[in-house]
């Protein structure tokens, strides 16, 4: 072998106590190490400054996202608003122009009171002579029976007020 593949990074000798000691330091591979120990710092610094960047930059993301979902809520809030007192205002303004005017809260007698009252239901196919409903010749309500779920009862009554609704006029759609 040769004296280069001897030689050690670092070469021990004894001492005649017998302890050893550093007698020769091959400076190449203390070099090569040095160098390899820095590059390996500085990778491992480069990895951290990134990571910490990215972590900076998820943190104002997700910041910005909450200030966008809060302004945006916001948006929505004063869009509704503006169209409630735009609504209520033309209202007022149509309803003045009208004659009309807001009662007093404590005036009883002019509570506007609304009565609910649902349809007539056919209780048989129409034009056999037993049809109910606003065309009818009497008042009176028959009491009806439920049929089978999937008997024709249902499928009649469906029927009729698809009837109804076809035959009813179009620009009447204001209660009774």
């Amino acid at each position: 072998m040769s004296r280069r593949g001897k030689l050690l990074p670092l070469l021990y000798g004894t001492r005649l106590d017998g302890r050893s000691v550093l007698t020769k330091v091959d400076l190449r591979s203390l070099a090569f190490f040095s160098v390899m120990l820095l590059l390996i710092g500085l990778a491992g610094w480069l990895y951290l400054r990134q990571a910490s960047e990215v972590a900076a930059y998820a943190h104002e993301i997700r910041e910005l996202e909450a200030d966008k979902e809060r302004l945006h809520r916001e948006i929505t809030a004063l869009r509704a608003e503006v169209a409630m007192q735009g609504a209520l205002q033309r209202v007022y303004v149509v309803g003045a122009q009208l004659g009309y005017h807001l009662p007093d809260t404590s005036d009883t007698s002019r509570r506007l009171r609304l009565v609910y009252q649902p349809p007539k239901i056919a209780t048989a196919l129409p034009g056999a002579g037993h049809e109910a409903g606003p065309s009818s010749d009497s008042n009176a309500e028959e009491p009806q029976t439920p049929g089978p779920v999937g008997g024709g009862n249902l499928f009649q009554r469906l029927l009729a007020h698809l009837r109804e609704w076809i035959q009813s006029p179009l620009g009447d759609s204001r209660p009774q």
